[in-house]
């Protein structure tokens, strides 16, 4: 079954069980400062400290290949 789910991805990850995920598309912040014409910036963009604990969670989620 696919499911598409939004959310913060650290506090959703949190609430699923290990090797529990067959993919995951991400499309993180290039972490450069972005902001747009109107001066808005993208959340996240500005640090990295999310970065490492957002990948260990895609990693525990994540079934394991053989």
């Amino acid at each position: 079954m696919s499911r598409f789910v939004l959310g913060n991805c650290i506090d959703v990850m949190a609430r699923i069980p290990d090797n529990a995920i067959d993919f995951i598309l991400t499309d993180p912040p290039y972490l450069v400062g972005f902001r747009d014409r109107q001066g808005r910036t993208i959340a996240g963009d500005k640090t990295d400290e999310w970065l490492q604990p957002a990948c260990n969670e895609m990693y525990r989620v994540l079934k394991k290949t053989r």
